[in-house]
Parts: C-alpha cells; sequence; structure tokens
C-alpha cells in the first residue's frame, strides 16, 4: 500500500470536537513519516507493517473553517470546511433511524431545516465488513436533511441553539430492530453469562445454515418487506393519523423475525463490526462522568463549567431542613459514562487543556505569579508555611490561597504536597 490514504470519516466539511485530543488516522507506505496539520498545529506518525497510521493533534478551541493537511513524501492531502465544535454519537434502532421526512410533520421540517452550523456523518448500513463508502460529512439542507434520523437532527438543532456560533456534528449510526448485543463485540459478549446466553442462542438459530442459503432465505424476506412497505405507505396516504397498530391490522402484521445467518445484521457483533468499530476511534463528546467522595478525601476540582451535576448517593447527610438531600439517580444514568476514564499524559504538568494547567510540588518550592494569570493554591497534604511579598500564612491540609496575577515570586515551605492552577 504506497498511496497515503484518510480514513473516509475525514472528508471536507468534517465536525472535530473541540477541546479534547483529535485522533487522526489512515493508510500509507509502512515505514513512512506522516505529518497532520491543523490550525498551526502537527502531529506525526510512522506507518505500521500492515501499512496504516494514526497520531493525535492537540486539543483546540471552537474554530473553523479551517484546512487539514495530511503530508507523507512528496504526497499531500487536504481537507477543506473543517470545524472544531460538538460531536455527537446518534446510535439505536428504528427510533433513531426514523428519518426527519417520516416524522410529524415532516415535509415542513426538512424545508425548513436547512442550517449552515449543522453536519452529520453517516456510516454505510451494512452487516459485514465492506469497503462502500458512504458520502462523506453532510451539511445539514433541505436536500441532505430528509434521510437524516430526525431525533438526531432535532438533538443537534436544539444544541445549536444553546451554543450560537459553535458547529455541531453528529455521527449516525443505526438500524431499527436491532438487539444491544448486535453492536457489541464479539469477544466482550464472551466475557459475562447473559452475554454469552446471546451469542448462543442466535448460534442456536443458524443451526449450521451456510451463507449461500442464508442469502436466499433473507432474499425472499426482503421481499416480504418490500411488499409490506408498499401496502403500508399506501395505507398511511389515506389514513394520515393511522397508528402502527392499526397499519398491522389493516395490512397485516409486519415480517417479523428476519431470518438467522452469520451475515445477517442481528447477528451478536456483526454490526459493531461493521458500523459502530469505523467511528469508534473519532474524537466525540462524552456523556457524564461519574465520581466518588469518600470520607477524608480532599477534592480538587478543577474544570471548566458543568452544566447539570447529578447526586446518585449522598452518605445520608442531612439538608438544611432536616431531611435528607434528593437523589437523581434515574436521570444520572441517561448520562453517565461508565467506561473507565482514560488515563492521560501531560508530560510535566499533572493536567493540562485549552483553558488552564495544574501543576503538582511536593515539598518546599518557589514559583512566580506573573501578570498574565492568576495561580490558585491547594494544600492537598501535610503542612507549610506559604509567603508573597510581606505576607506569611500557616497553612495545611485542605487550605486554598490564591494570587492575583502580578502578584510575583511566591514560596511554599514545608512537608507537603500543593496542587498550583492557573491559565494555560
Amino acid at each position: 500500500m504506497n498511496n497515503l490514504t484518510l480514513d473516509p470519516m475525514f472528508s471536507d466539511g468534517m465536525v472535530l470536537q473541540r477541546e479534547k485530543p483529535i485522533p487522526v488516522w489512515g493508510s500509507g507506505p509502512a515505514g513512512e513519516l506522516v505529518t497532520v496539520t491543523l490550525a498551526g498545529k502537527s502531529a506525526s506518525a510512522i506507518v505500521w507493517e500492515d501499512g496504516t497510521w494514526k497520531t493525535s493533534l492537540p486539543a483546540a478551541p471552537a474554530d473553523g473553517p479551517l484546512t487539514l493537511t495530511v503530508s507523507c513524501g512528496a504526497q499531500t492531502l487536504r481537507r477543506e470546511q473543517v470545524y472544531l465544535g460538538e460531536v455527537w454519537l446518534a446510535g439505536g434502532q428504528s427510533n433513531m433511524e426514523l428519518a426527519l421526512k417520516d416524522s410529524r410533520n415532516g415535509e415542513q421540517a426538512v424545508q425548513n431545516s436547512g442550517n449552515p452550523y449543522l453536519h452529520y456523518y453517516q456510516p454505510p448500513k451494512a452487516a459485514v465488513i465492506q469497503e462502500a463508502e458512504c458520502a462523506g460529512w453532510q451539511t445539514v439542507t433541505p436536500e441532505t436533511a430528509g434521510d437524516l434520523s430526525a431525533v438526531a437532527f432535532y438533538a443537534a438543532k436544539t444544541l445549536s441553539e444553546h451554543l450560537l456560533g459553535i458547529h455541531i456534528g453528529v455521527l449516525v449510526c443505526c438500524w431499527g430492530g436491532t438487539y444491544a448485543h448486535c453492536w457489541m463485540p464479539r469477544e466482550d459478549l464472551a466475557k459475562f453469562p447473559a452475554g454469552q446466553r446471546r451469542l448462543d442462542w442466535y448460534e442456536t438459530r443458524i443451526d449450521g445454515k451456510t451463507d449461500e442459503e442464508f442469502d436466499r432465505e433473507f432474499a425472499d424476506y426482503q421481499g416480504q418487506v418490500d411488499d409490506w412497505n408498499r401496502r403500508a405507505e399506501a395505507y398511511r396516504k389515506a389514513n394520515p393519523l393511522s397508528s402502527w397498530t392499526a397499519i398491522n391490522r389493516d395490512c397485516r402484521r409486519y415480517p417479523w423475525p428476519p431470518p438467522a445467518g452469520q451475515t445477517s445484521f442481528q447477528r451478536p457483533g456483526n454490526l459493531y463490526a461493521s458500523m459502530l468499530r469505523r467511528l469508534c476511534p473519532y474524537a466525540l463528546r462524552p456523556s457524564g462522568t461519574l465520581h466518588a467522595i469518600g470520607k477524608g478525601l480532599v477534592i480538587a476540582e478543577i474544570q471548566q463549567n458543568s452544566n447539570v451535576t447529578y447526586r446518585v448517593f449522598d452518605y445520608n447527610r442531612l439538608g438544611p431542613d432536616g431531611n435528607p438531600r434528593p437523589l437523581h439517580v434515574e436521570k444520572a444514568l441517561e448520562v453517565t459514562n461508565l467506561c473507565p476514564v482514560e488515563q492521560m499524559d501531560f508530560g510535566p504538568h499533572l493536567g493540562k487543556c485549552p483553558y488552564f494547567t495544574v501543576d503538582r510540588n511536593r515539598g518546599s518550592f518557589q514559583s512566580v505569579c506573573g501578570e498574565d494569570s492568576f495561580h490558585a493554591l491547594l494544600i492537598s497534604e501535610g503542612t507549610a508555611k506559604a509567603a508573597c511579598g510581606t505576607e506569611t500564612l500557616e497553612v495545611k491540609k485542605g487550605d486554598c490561597l490564591f494570587l492575583p496575577a502580578g502578584s510575583g515570586t511566591y514560596w511554599v515551605e514545608g512537608d507537603c504536597e500543593t496542587l498550583t492552577a492557573y491559565i494555560s
């Protein structure tokens, strides 16, 4: 493989997640150096023996339109109209798959859908891994919005109304009539009893059927579905307010279930491998992070503004009225990311993002609070003396100090650990 390529997800008009490291990947000649550049920042990688490469650009704030360039030797690729904004994943089955044109007042919604700040990407709808490519990133217009997921459209539209001037990108990955096991790796399903039962159940349904036998069964089944869709479409035109129950009653029930086979969209793991996995490395906005505050811990919560905080356990503490404080377990479950938080390397810093940096010092140290930023100090362990100018303070675990910008040289002396936050 000698030609330099980018994954199809990286097309003109794409949206990349702001404020997070940006993975970029593709293929090229083995052993060669690939360099990716965006908004004046670059990252490089060596192409592996299998002809693939992957690197990660540093996090950056909202911006665009920009040009992404990828170079390898004499080869250069460019992607134009690139935006740094918000990227969300719209996944699911029929409720997510329902097209905007088929939703309530769909025709009017499509005609009024045009918004230069809304974009979407949809991988090829396939039950097995294939090389088929999609149309790349699309901007939402009356010409492109008809087949877009209605839920994805309205979610992106709402985000855009709250984040004025920020481009919103949606990765649409859905298929009606699917189980959760369709979107999970088979090796992960095999790791727990319920997952293994799903694998065994579906293999029993296949019962040794060959791919050729399944193809013939599925072709016959698809013919039944097409016939039903034609009857249902005619029925809906004659009865615009008809319910799903009425359609199934008068058009005969929808053909279900589909036949089982190794290449079926319902087979455990198939849609993960053929659709979702292609999107997995792409940086997007994560859902909520769950964290616990235990007895005796000192919490240094240094972050960007959080829109909503849900309380899932409160150690039976009472509020000012003497009653237990309310919990928000159900709401939290809807948005919580239950995967472990990725361990990131910030080099010499404890933490770093486009807005602030956090350093950790153990023992005595000296620093300078310049004109470009304040310094906020938290004593996380031990005791010490802190001095700046003519002032000296005795400090201990849990104490916080704030030095305004321009305070100059300061010292912390003692057997302690100090966290220092300042604007990057």
